[in-house]
C-alpha cells in the first residue's frame, strides 16, 4: 500500500506556497486574496463605495469623564456598597455605573457633586435616561 500524496512529485514546496488558497466568491476562480479575485474585487468596490468616515463620539475626557470622575465614581460605588439604588442588584464589573440624578447637560456644575450621584446597574441607568 502506498502513502497518500496530495500533490505530484513534480510540485515543489515553493510552488505549493504560491498556489491560491481560496476560491473567488463571485466567479469561482482560484485566488490568493481572502475572498475575491482582483477583477471581481474591483467590480465589488465600484458597486459598494465606502461609506464616509463616521463622526465618532468625543473622547471620554472631553465629555467630562476624566481622572477626577474616576475617583469620585469609585467613592460613590463604595459609599453605596456596590448596590444599584433602583433594583438593589449587586454591581460587578462593567455593570457598575454611576447615575447623575440631574444630568450633566442640565447642571454641569454638579458633575462631581456626591449628592447628585448614585450607584446604578447598567440596565437601570440606560432605562432611566431622559426621565425626570
Amino acid at each position: 500500500m502506498t502513502p497518500m500524496t496530495f500533490c505530484s512529485s513534480q510540485t515543489s514546496m515553493t510552488q505549493m506556497k504560491k498556489m491560491p488558497k481560496t476560491i473567488c466568491l463571485d466567479c469561482g476562480t482560484p485566488t490568493p486574496n481572502p475572498s475575491r479575485c482582483n477583477n471581481c474585487q474591483a467590480a465589488w468596490f465600484a458597486k459598494h463605495p465606502r461609506r464616509p468616515a463616521r463622526i465618532g463620539r468625543a473622547s471620554r475626557e472631553s465629555r467630562g469623564y476624566d481622572d477626577a470622575w474616576r475617583k469620585v465614581r469609585l467613592t460613590i460605588l463604595e459609599r453605596d456598597r456596590w448596590l444599584c439604588y433602583l433594583c438593589e442588584k449587586k454591581l460587578i464589573g462593567s455593570d457598575a455605573t454611576v447615575d447623575h440624578l440631574v444630568p450633566i447637560s442640565a447642571s454641569p456644575s454638579r458633575r462631581l457633586d456626591p449628592t447628585n450621584l448614585k450607584a446604578c446597574c447598567r440596565g437601570c441607568n440606560s432605562g432611566r435616561k431622559g426621565q425626570k
